[in-house]
């Protein structure tokens, strides 16, 4: 009798058992469903990482999009992308953030922007569980960028200022560690006497027409910035002393020219000294050795320039 009861009562505690356990895995089989409802609507793709079993896991979404596998482990990621993610989640550990850096991918030749955010179940101090999310950071990175070029560009003449030259100049050298480079420095001649005359507006106006002689050969490799008043440098590369003249030749004629502004009319020249090298060299050493160049040109007379050769100067 005590048997068929203990019997009874055994059965009737797995059922009660089995029935918890069923409706806990439908529960959370629904929060998950929702959860991936949810994100099908917005830019997010779920994972997981068990460092128990040492694999990361991928919702459907995050599969279809990113054109990945269901699970992979953790230790032998040979996607890149993969790599990626492993190495940012490190880096966010290592400085106690949950949300990484904004990171690119290639999506079939369309760069798109990420960072992913998670969170981490640990035990005695060691992770166990993270499940984490790859968020679309498009609007971040173009914040970002915006706030960049803002610290970094002169706002009356839309050139760089002195942090966004330093800042191109090394990656000019960065990614060309032996090429031709130039530096070049102008200023206005008389411009105090320019400000006296018509004011600072009519200043204001001189200058911009001098960014805008020296933007208009802007590009990767040819890069005007104002650095204060009336001074003006330009670091570039990849030209020939041949065509730098040409181009120097080109500027200062653009630059040569008869404002008028308002109801007055002033004549706008400019000096300009130079340095050319055949091998990379550096911003400040190039401003020094340009500067001496533009002290002889004033020295001389104005509305030229004095170009040397980097090693002569």
């Amino acid at each position: 009798m005590l048997i068929t009861i203990i019997s009874t009562l055994f059965i009737v505690a797995t059922v009660v058992i089995a029935i918890i356990t069923v409706r806990g895995i439908k529960r959370r089989a629904k929060e998950i469903q929702k959860y991936q409802k949810l994100s099908n609507l917005i830019d997010e793709y779920i994972f997981e990482i068990d460092y128990k079993t040492g694999y990361i896991t991928f919702d459907s979404k995050a599969k279809e999009h990113f054109d990945l596998n269901e699970k992979y482990s953790i230790e032998n990621l040979t996607n890149p992308f993969l790599s990626s993610i492993r190495n940012l989640i490190i880096e966010c550990h290592r400085n106690n953030s949950t949300i990484s850096d904004i990171f690119d991918y290639d999506n079939m030749g369309t760069i798109e922007h990420y960072k992913i955010v998670f969170s981490t179940i640990s035990e005695h101090d060691s992770p166990i569980y993270l499940i984490g999310k790859i968020v679309n950071a498009d609007s971040d990175y173009k914040e970002r960028k915006r706030l960049t070029h803002k610290s970094q560009t002169d706002p009356l003449t839309g050139l760089y200022n002195r942090a966004g030259l330093e800042y191109e100049s090394d990656r000019i050298i960065s990614q060309n560690e032996s090429v031709s480079t130039a530096v070049l420095i102008f200023d206005l001649d008389s411009f105090k006497q320019v400000n006296d005359t018509v004011g600072h507006s009519g200043g204001d106006a001189a200058l911009i027409h001098l960014s805008s002689a020296l933007a208009k050969y802007s590009d990767n490799n040819w890069i005007p910035a104002r650095i204060g008043g009336d001074e003006f440098v330009v670091y570039c590369c990849g030209l020939s002393k041949d065509e730098l003249l040409t181009r120097l030749d080109n500027i200062m004629s653009d630059i040569t020219s008869l404002i008028i502004y308002e109801n007055h009319k002033f004549h706008i020249t400019s000096s300009c000294g130079a340095v050319y090298s055949k091998s990379t060299i550096s911003l400040d050493e190039g401003i020094q050795a340009a500067d001496k160049q533009l002290y002889m040109r004033k020295a001389a007379g104005k509305n030229g320039y004095t170009i040397n050769d980097f090693s002569q100067s």
